[in-house]
């Protein structure tokens, strides 16, 4: 009996490999889709302007990743929250008083009452009951590390359990590389925990280690000034006058000096540093949105704008795009 092997040319190989390999990979990037407004209710928008869900609920909040097949958000419905993802399908069915995103974790914090409890979103599956206190926040910025709070103690929670009780004065990140070192501290004693919640080290505690944070914010009082340069935002209001007010100013992610502005007459808008616009100053309102837990990747790159008719929709501070349905 004789064997015959069947032998493929390497070119017809390699486009049978990609195409397999097309095949099984996930296909992340999407159109972009954003919460937007009309009249009392939030519905969904992709970039193109394509309608993904009409004006439903009494609130949608920003998607952390707007470009990706699994980004989802919180909602909120007759005065209770629950998470949606981009295609405007339910995923946690609205029954908690507020909800905090944990990043890109499955992870959630909710709010019923006064107290707070962690949520599975993958499993829709309650992991604590609503006991900790208000408090509760992220130590890292990829939110695994959370402190939590309860009866004026703090404790650690990652990964979906407690790590550390809430029986500790105060608690943070030490140092973040390649592992995190935590600092615990019991009445005048600190205890420093690796990432296995192992004690590598014990001693007498200093409060200035962990608990003194001096913060310096630079204002515009320390420019314009006799012998001191002008700051960009003080040279843009020469530039404009003063029929029009600024009032916030920013780099955005390219590193574009942006500000907001106002007409006397109320219209806002964006102006670059030259003073052209980035968009027309001729909107109701404009804000940068502010996460529920610090800053959000990618919430950085919008603004959110109302117009007159009644509508509201994220706008790109790059190009100065408004995402409205067409």
């Amino acid at each position: 009996m004789s064997i015959k092997l069947l032998v493929i040319p390497m070119k017809t190989y390699t486009i049978l490999l990609f195409l397999f390999l097309f095949l099984i990979s996930p296909l992340s990037a999407q159109n972009k889709v954003f919460p937007y407004q009309d009249g009392e209710k939030w519905g969904l928008v992709e970039e193109s302007g394509e309608l993904i869900l009409e004006p439903t609920y009494d609130f949608i909040w920003f998607f952390r990743n707007p470009d990706q097949a699994d980004a989802y958000t919180f909602f909120q419905d007759e005065e209770k929250q629950g998470i949606i993802n981009r295609k405007g399908k339910v995923l946690v069915k609205p029954k908690f008083d507020q909800i905090t995103l944990l990043c890109d974790t499955r992870y959630m914090v909710y709010r019923n009452g006064e107290k707070y409890g962690f949520y599975d979103r993958d499993k829709r599956k309650t992991l604590t009951d609503a006991v900790y206190d208000f408090g509760v926040f992220p130590l890292s910025r990829d939110c695994r590390w959370v402190r939590t709070k309860q009866n004026g103690k703090q404790g650690l929670w990652a990964d979906g359990k407690e790590l550390l009780p809430p029986i500790y004065s105060y608690i943070s990140i030490y140092k973040t590389d390649p592992c995190p070192t935590f600092i615990a501290t019991i009445e005048d004693t600190a205890f420093y925990y690796n990432c296995e919640m192992q004690v590598v080290r014990k001693e007498v505690y200093e409060p200035s280690i962990a608990e003194i944070e001096e913060l310096v914010e630079l204002d515009d009082s320390m420019f314009g000034g006799e012998g001191r340069p002008k700051s960009p935002k003080q040279l843009l209001q020469e530039k404009v006058g003063p029929e029009i007010s600024i009032y916030e100013s920013f780099n955005n992610a390219n590193g574009e000096f942006l500000a907001f502005a106002r007409k006397k007459e109320g219209q806002y808008g964006i102006l670059k540093g030259d003073g052209s616009p980035l968009l027309p100053l001729e909107y109701q309102s404009i804000i940068r949105p502010e996460g529920h837990m610090g800053s959000i990747p990618g919430l950085e790159h919008y603004a959110f704008v109302k117009t007159y008719d009644g509508k509201g929709a994220y706008v790109s501070l790059e190009d100065g795009t408004v995402y409205l349905p067409r």
